[in-house]
């Protein structure tokens, strides 16, 4: 399999292993995408670029003294995001209190089946492949915002790789 080299590979790749991850709980409206996600359905996974974009780390600031061991490394931010329908308020009628705790307790199943699965696929080199850098952020929940709540998962992948690190 080759491996993700550029931001829309990379994306598709994360968005593929999220798929694998969630298995039969994904949701049939899947894609990437760049900026904020539009909510445009209750049910979704997403892969976007975000603002912090595409950007080099470099790991000696050039004030430093001493001369650079390393090169610079370009690096790419993405947002994981499952969007999943929760129970709202119909006029006067509050929804019953079993049905928030399951729509939030299958937000909470997405966090954790897609962080554990990502990272695994991740240290396994099947997602980004053995040489490239990554780090996953924390998993947070979102919302809700209407009848909407999510997780979202932020992740800072390594966009080049040198001959020497493969």
């Amino acid at each position: 399999m080759s491996q993700p080299s550029n931001l829309s590979e990379t994306a598709e790749a994360i968005l593929a292993a999220s798929v694998i991850a969630l298995g039969a709980r994904v949701p049939a409206r899947q894609y990437i995408a760049t900026g904020v996600i539009s909510y445009d359905g209750c049910e979704s996974l997403t892969v976007s670029w975000p603002a912090g974009g595409l950007y080099i780390v470099d790991p000696f600031p050039s004030r430093y003294s001493k001369p650079v061991r390393c090169a610079a490394v370009l690096a790419g931010d993405f947002l994981v995001e499952c969007t999943r329908c929760l129970p709202v308020i119909q006029g006067d009628t509050f929804p019953d209190p079993a049905a928030i705790t399951n729509a939030h307790e299958e937000v909470m199943a997405d966090a954790e089946i897609l962080m554990c699965s990502l990272l695994a696929q991740a240290q396994a080199g099947t997602l980004f492949g053995a040489c490239r850098l990554y780090t996953l952020g924390p998993a947070t929940p979102y919302g809700p915002s209407g009848a909407i709540g999510a997780v979202r998962i932020p992740l800072t992948v390594q966009m080049s790789c040198t001959a020497a690190d493969s």
